[in-house]
């Protein structure tokens, strides 16, 4: 753990000394909670919290981040890995600017409520991300958006041989970048008039007879 009278910064891995059956207990019960009552209350303004360990996707319970995190003023930029992301009441990130979640389900309510939360919201940043098929950016202040990799789930219903349909509408952004690995999911970019950079470098579950299916991607 790292931290000064700004920023925290914890990783489960960087805490080799700590057997895997504690890392275990301290991952989901102990440390998460500590952690983030320390940063709230001594107002960072950087918290990155990565709880990708050696157990982490083994069937364990995973830590559900607590609704006072969700509703802080003095967070500028937040990087959050592997937690239950469901919050029970608004999200009010009022300075926030940098968003960063990695291995966390995300709905569309859950998006809108980020976006609506995020007022300075200006880098959106979503790796291994699942749960939604439709992203509308309503945050005019929101410049770029990072999407890597799709975290297929093989319960996701909306997933069929044909692939899913992600659908991103973003008026006012203008860097996008979409890479890494994401099955046979389809994207659409819609009214995306105000865009001056795109850097899409993905990989396809793609059958051989189908090559026409990289067509469909694009604006």
């Amino acid at each position: 753990m790292k931290v000064n009278k700004s920023t925290l910064c914890f990783s489960l891995n960087a805490c080799p000394q700590v057997t895997a059956e504690v890392s275990e207990v301290l991952s989901v019960q102990i440390v998460p909670k500590t952690i983030i009552c320390f940063a709230l209350t001594r107002y960072v303004e950087d918290l990155d919290l990565n709880f990708i360990g050696p157990q982490s996707f083994d069937g364990t319970d995973i830590y559900r981040l607590p609704q006072h995190l969700f509703s802080n003023s003095s967070l500028t930029t937040l990087k959050l890995a592997l937690f239950v992301f469901e919050p029970s009441g608004v999200i009010s990130w009022r300075s926030l600017k940098n968003l960063s979640l990695e291995y966390l389900g995300l709905n569309e309510d859950i998006i809108e409520r980020i976006l609506s939360g995020c007022p300075l919201l200006e880098v959106l940043e979503l790796y291994n991300f699942m749960g939604f098929r439709r992203l509308d950016v309503t945050t005019p202040s929101l410049r770029t958006l990072k999407l890597k990799d799709f975290w297929y789930s093989c319960d996701d219903d909306d997933d069929d041989d044909d692939g899913a349909l992600m659908q991103i509408l973003a008026s006012k952004l203008g860097s996008l970048e979409i890479s890494g690995y994401l099955y046979t999911m389809k994207c659409r970019l819609v009214n995306v008039s105000s865009l001056l950079d795109a850097n899409l470098s993905f990989a396809l579950d793609t059958p051989a007879d189908s090559s026409d299916d990289y067509e469909e991607y694009g604006t």
